[in-house]
């Protein structure tokens, strides 16, 4: 038996896209904006496992420094302050996607087109597939949760006691903002221009009910006085409220038998610094292939990965959960 070779070039051989895919698949992922390298983002990303073997990677966590530290000419050996590092893992997984066409005919028909929208598809199907990763880490047993009772929020309150006129509002953004240096451990801001930043993650549904606040539309009404470009306020999704970023998405988990049994309701959620993160293993990439002696055609993508909401001592590292009720759309 004599063995077949594939030469290089050849319209069997397997073939990689671009580069350019990942930089056009990472556009899609929601979370993109709030990833990066170092502890001073909201999603932390570790590249660790791409440099070697391994299923999962280590995430060392630090609760920040509370005392005063030293003033003048006091010694500063035995005047350390100690604080207890933990450290959460991330384990990965592969995840892929495939499409193929039908035959030689179909794909000379438009072969231009079936390439661009399966490239374009695989794309948008890998930055659902991130982001629906991270809202199922973020989702799974949260242990700080608030819940509005009559315009009031109540850490660990009942849903039972939600009632339908328990709306998101503005004012509940700034008090998470302030309460988060109350939790143990605390809720780390971001450092963000000289600020400490958050954001504060909606349902679409209560990103409406904000919306429709009136102390909200003043607010952004004010806003919109001075130049857009420069005003931070417009550089989130929704804007600001008292430096906590406003954010929505479609991926927020919601409820329909809250309160009596019938109160529609949104699992919101409040995020600092390292709430999460993301350990890339192999970035995303696409290959094209054919079959059946080169009369049929395909593509897949694939990525190597995995996301987690960090947990420190058993509590949540960087996330609060916001329960309120919603007015449905559906």
């Amino acid at each position: 038996m004599a063995d077949t070779t594939i030469a290089t070039g050849d319209a069997v051989a397997v073939k990689r896209w671009d580069p350019k895919f990942v930089k056009q698949a990472n556009k899609k992922i929601f979370f993109a904006s709030m990833t990066g390298k170092d502890e001073n983002n909201i999603v932390q990303s570790k590249l660790d496992l791409t440099k070697g073997p391994g299923d999962r990677i280590t995430m060392p966590l630090f609760p920040r420094f509370s005392g005063a530290g030293v003033q003048g000419d006091v010694d500063i050996e035995g005047n350390e302050e100690a604080i207890t590092p933990q450290s959460d893992n991330v384990s990965i997984d592969f995840y892929a996607q495939a499409f193929r066409v039908g035959g030689l005919l179909t794909e000379a028909r438009s072969p231009d087109d079936l390439r661009r929208a399966a490239r374009e598809q695989l794309s948008i199907w890998l930055g659902e597939k991130v982001d629906q990763l991270g809202f199922d880490a973020i989702e799974s047993s949260p242990t700080l949760i608030y819940s509005e009772n009559s315009d009031t929020l109540v850490k660990s309150g009942p849903t039972a006691s939600i009632v339908a006129a328990d709306l998101i509002e503005p004012h509940m953004a700034s008090f998470l903002r302030h309460a988060a240096n109350t939790q143990s451990p605390k809720i780390k801001s971001i450092k963000q221009g000289g600020k400490d930043v958050f954001v504060l993650l909606m349902h679409p549904h209560c990103a409406y009910d904000m919306k429709n606040d009136s102390t909200w539309q003043n607010f952004h009404r004010d806003a919109d006085v001075r130049d857009a470009k420069d005003n931070y306020l417009f550089k989130a999704g929704m804007g600001t409220i008292d430096d906590v970023l406003l954010y929505e998405h479609e991926n927020v988990a919601v409820a329909t038998t809250w309160g009596a049994g019938a109160v529609y309701g949104a699992r919101n959620k409040f995020m600092g610094a390292q709430a999460m993160a993301l350990a890339w293993a192999r970035f995303p990439f696409l290959v094209e292939k054919r079959f059946q002696y080169g009369t049929k055609w395909g593509a897949m993508v694939g990525a190597v990965l995995g996301f987690r909401k960090l947990v420190f001592d058993s509590k949540d590292f960087g996330l609060a959960e916001l329960r309120t009720a919603r007015t449905s759309l559906n």
